[in-house]
């Protein structure tokens, strides 16, 4: 892989990562200036572990654990279409039917290389939109599709939990809200006059 093409990854990447915090940032009426730097990081992170690769002490080496690698051909390819889906908006569904066309991917490997890519992307966006605006908890929203999301679904966890584990599974719909001081206080995470002096 040549370095313009891991470059290309991950510009993609942090495009999908930028319009997701932008969104969540102007919800919380953040600047955003801080956006770019994380967006890159994320870029940088994610770009590496889909080529197989991570980054050690500055330097780009093989990932031991490259359960994210694919094929050279397929990658590229893969990449060329993500670029193109990101940059004219298309929805995650056209980009899916555009791999399922491509042969390179049978129809549920390209809906969830094309969910997920972009899903991972946006739920970092909207992390690091939550952790610049003093987010400690969020509340998980979730379907009721399976039992993992249904028993995950109206709960409480730490900002840094949901941004570790966004996603229960493949083609997960979950997403996370901000905890109110309310529903922090009945949840025993705060004090109650804590909560009434906010």
């Amino acid at each position: 892989m040549t370095p313009d093409e891991l470059h290309r990854i991950q510009v993609s990447l942090k495009g999908a990562f930028i319009a997701s915090a932008e969104d969540v940032s102007e919800d919380l009426g953040l600047d955003f200036d801080w956006i770019l730097p994380e967006a890159l990081k994320y870029g940088e992170e994610r770009g590496a572990e889909l080529i197989g690769k991570t980054w050690l002490d500055g330097a780009l080496v093989d990932n031991p654990d490259a359960k994210w690698a694919i094929t050279d051909w397929t990658r590229e390819r893969s990449n060329e279409m993500l670029q193109e889906a990101l940059k004219t908006g298309r929805s995650y569904q056209d980009f899916s039917s555009r791999l399922e066309d491509s042969g390179l991917f049978s129809d549920a490997r390209a809906d969830l290389v094309a969910r997920n890519e972009i899903a991972l992307a946006m739920a970092g966006g909207k992390a690091a939109s939550y952790r610049e605006a003093d987010v400690d908890y969020v509340v998980i929203v979730d379907g009721d599709f399976d039992d993992e999301c249904q028993a995950r679904n109206g709960t409480i966890v730490a900002l840094e939990d949901w941004e570790d584990e966004p996603y229960l599974h493949p083609n997960c719909t979950a997403d996370a809200r901000p905890a109110t001081q309310s529903e922090l206080a009945e949840a025993g995470l705060i004090d109650t006059e804590e909560q009434e002096a906010a």
